[in-house]
């Protein structure tokens, strides 16, 4: 299943993607992404959908599951800047044990540099290891982010 979620706090480009598994099934998650400001040029344009971050801004990026879910769940993190290689980032999101997934991070932790970034925000169950965006039975959650 592939779609288009939109965030709660700041409109944002969220692509959620369910991947094929066995073992326990995650149910489908929502994907939020809060703070960062919105950028427009006019008084009547619509804000940017970019949530854009200062580098001591707090980004908190979020994955919540449409069900409580009864088993060990971790999470790993990806960027990739515009044009770059994909990266992981050393960094342990918070796993409740709800299986909802967050990430709170100073903006010059996560995006490095001044420009637009590609965040993956990846959820499986414990026993699957994440070595990549595509771990069996995952899901995946991708943010587009900018810093100035």
């Amino acid at each position: 299943m592939l779609g288009l979620v939109g965030t709660l706090a700041v409109a944002a480009a969220v692509l959620f993607v369910v991947l094929p598994r066995g073992g326990p099934a995650l149910p489908g998650y929502t994907a939020t992404v809060r703070g960062g400001a919105q950028s427009s040029r006019g008084a009547d344009e619509a804000p940017a959908a970019t949530p854009t971050f200062r580098a001591d801004d707090i980004v908190d990026l979020r994955l919540r599951p449409e069900t409580e879910v009864s088993f060990p769940v971790h999470a790993a993190v990806f960027r990739r800047r515009a044009g770059g290689e994909l990266e992981r980032v050393d960094v342990a999101p918070a796993v409740a044990g709800s299986g909802a997934v967050r990430l709170q991070l100073l903006a010059a932790e996560l995006l490095p540099e001044p420009g637009r970034w590609t965040v993956y925000l990846v959820a499986a169950p414990a026993e699957i290891p994440i070595e990549d965006l595509h771990p069996p039975g995952g899901h995946q959650a991708l943010f587009t982010l900018a810093r100035e």
